[in-house]
């Protein structure tokens, strides 16, 4: 289980000025260029755009992370380095994703730019794993899915047992236990080898209103779904399970929280958009083949990942039928490198 530290203060916010973008009805239609760091390529920016980017790594680069204040970006580490700015872009919070070969725990690090300060809270021990942090909207708390490798069959399978609530304030992390582990070897037991248990591994997220945590689960179909928990309990309190698998790397829904984005909900390579008051859906946006939606730009427009040629790759905004607006970087990247990306209002 998770150690937990004692309770201290967080220092208070006065000074900190978030980057707050005046509305516009649709992104700009061109932005300056910033060299990107590591050679990685060039991103297109306007003070006007709702995002912009916080941080990068691709492949078996260095990890960068930027600072909001200045535009400027920093060398956090290696490519094992996961990092995620808070959405005002205040705090930084960060882990290596391969702990256990230097450590006996997992440890968060986070670096409040406002004071300078830094400190880690250890959070998991071997077995357990993560992913990657992700920020409830109010910046208070660090949500981490855990996973571990169990053996079907011949092969080693990640599969997620719980998550681990971090409250930045308190120092503190709990752990909540989930039952997805289990539904995935029943499942799996059921099929007969017919069932890919690697599929179906979770990823938790915050819900909009901060006390639900969601994430995809295997539906009684052997399909994708999005299931809400009420976050400190763990007890399920929605489950929609005709929506697909959920897109975005930390933050699923739109800014309203009114939205978020699927994929595997039709009958070709799309993104299909649900409201989520009652899940039903307001958009089917075609996808290129190769493409990755990165998340929200803002409430009409999407952020795609999108193949560009021999080891090149484009961060495009698209709007909800799906035509291109704009362009927010050109990567330079080889074909097989995998590309993170954080777009953050912050």
């Amino acid at each position: 289980s998770p150690t937990s530290t004692p309770t201290r203060t967080a220092p208070s916010a006065a000074g900190w000025t978030p980057r707050t973008p005046a509305p516009a009805q649709s992104p700009p239609a061109k932005g300056a260029p910033v060299a990107l760091p590591g050679g990685l390529g060039t991103a297109y920016e306007d003070p006007a755009d709702a995002v912009r980017l916080a941080y990068l790594r691709a492949g078996q680069n260095r990890a960068y992370a930027r600072d909001p204040r200045t535009g400027a970006f920093a060398d956090i580490g290696p490519h094992t380095v996961v990092a995620e700015p808070s959405p005002d872009g205040r705090w930084l919070a960060w882990f290596n994703t391969l702990y256990a070969a230097s450590s006996d725990h997992l440890a968060l690090s986070f670096h409040d730019r406002l004071t300078g300060e830094r400190f880690s809270v250890p959070v998991l021990r071997p077995p357990y794993q993560s992913l990657t942090p992700a920020w409830s909207r109010d910046g208070t708390k660090v949500l981490l899915s855990a996973q571990r490798y169990e053996r079907f069959g011949d092969k080693d399978v990640p599969v997620t047992v719980g998550y681990v609530i971090v409250d930045v304030a308190a120092r503190t992390a709990r752990f909540v236990a989930t039952g997805d582990a289990l539904e995935v070897r029943q499942a799996a037991r059921a099929a007969a080898g017919k069932l890919d248990p690697s599929r179906y591994y979770s990823e938790y997220r915050w819900a909009p209103d901060g006390r639900t945590v969601a994430a995809r689960f295997l539906t009684a179909e052997w399909g994708h779904g999005v299931r809400f928990r009420d976050a400190e309990s763990g007890r399920v309190t929605r489950m929609m399970h005709w929506v697909g698998q959920a897109q975005g790397l930390t933050d699923w829904f739109s800014p309203s929280g009114r939205r978020f984005v699927t994929s595997g909900c039709a009958a070709y390579l799309a993104a299909c958009v649900w409201r989520t008051s009652d899940g039903s859906r307001e958009a089917t946006v075609r996808v290129p083949t190769g493409a990755t939606t990165l998340g929200w730009y803002d409430d009409r427009h999407l952020i795609h990942l999108v193949p560009d040629g021999e080891s090149r790759r484009r961060v495009v905004v698209v709007d909800l039928s799906g035509k291109r607006v704009r362009t927010l970087a050109e990567l330079r990247v080889p074909d097989e490198a995998v590309v993170d990306l954080r777009y953050g209002p912050g």
